[in-house]
């Protein structure tokens, strides 16, 4: 027997703490309403939780499926910063000599999708859907031959946490991981039609950053937003000589330009 959705219980959690704040400027954030997630036509109060704790978005540099969005029902979150060095023994010499190669960060989020009724975990599934399509290479066909002609580079974005802070917006990179089961304690809802629609979606992935603005010192000064890197960048830089953009050739064609613009991307990336 399946166990009852939690987060049917959200409205009503949310009216309690309504109820309590009340009297404070908090007020609005819960107010009942409905819903304009994305879509949504039911009075759906989980909505509310976009003010307090934002959303997540996902997208890839093709714009092939446009951007998927999510409540940021976050169940976990971390990074890690690995700083890679090559190692070189030397006879008579205790330690080794070490290069320094390049500093990755690597991103691991993960996150529920619930459903307020049945017509949005059917929504829910086609983002999900989107993604797993996003996952894959674009394909040009020359002389009868197939060849892959772009990669799938993700976008990513959840508010200050993760973004890229020349400017607000999602931080570029690459998702070798991407993870997706149903939450089958919560059961499914079963379509007209047959279809089985899960009520809740367990969604984890990781993120390789791919850095399009220099990151690191000149002399004592951090380049790019300086002491707000990584999580708390205003939109301004401290780089008085941006790199311009890679200006395509003569008669390039737009698949031309657009291959030049994600090559810039990829190459411009400093660990």
């Amino acid at each position: 027997m399946a166990r009852k959705n939690p987060y049917e219980k959200s409205g009503k959690n949310l009216y309690k703490e309504y109820i309590r704040e009340r009297n404070s400027a908090d007020v609005q954030k819960y107010e009942p309403h409905k819903s304009t997630f994305k879509g949504s036509t039911a009075d759906d109060t989980t909505d509310n939780l976009i003010n307090k704790y934002g959303q997540i978005e996902i997208s890839n540099l093709r714009s092939t499926e446009g951007k998927v969005y999510f409540k940021a029902f976050i169940t976990d979150y971390s990074e890690t910063f690995e700083s890679n060095w090559n190692s070189t023994e030397v006879f008579g010499r205790m330690d080794p000599i070490w290069t320094y190669q390049n500093t990755k960060r690597t991103i691991r989020l993960s996150f529920d999708v619930p459903s307020f009724d049945e017509a949005e975990a059917k929504r829910n599934l086609e983002k999900i859907s989107k993604i797993t399509r996003m996952m894959y290479p674009s394909y040009e066909e020359t002389q009868g031959v197939s060849i892959i002609s772009e990669p799938p580079v993700f976008t990513l974005k959840f508010e200050n946490l993760i973004c890229r802070n020349t400017d607000g917006g999602p931080l570029k990179g690459i998702i070798p991981a991407f993870d997706f089961a149903p939450d089958v304690d919560q059961g499914f809802h079963k379509t007209k039609s047959s279809q089985v629609i899960p009520k809740t979606l367990k969604i984890a992935l990781d993120f390789n950053v791919l850095h399009d603005h220099e990151v690191g010192y000149n002399k004592r000064k951090f380049l790019g937003v300086g002491d707000s890197y990584p999580y708390l960048g205003n939109g301004t830089t401290n780089s008085t000589t941006p790199t311009p953009p890679t200006t395509p050739a003569t008669g390039s064609t737009g698949a031309d330009i657009k291959k030049a613009a994600q090559d810039q991307t990829l190459g411009a990336s400093k660990g």
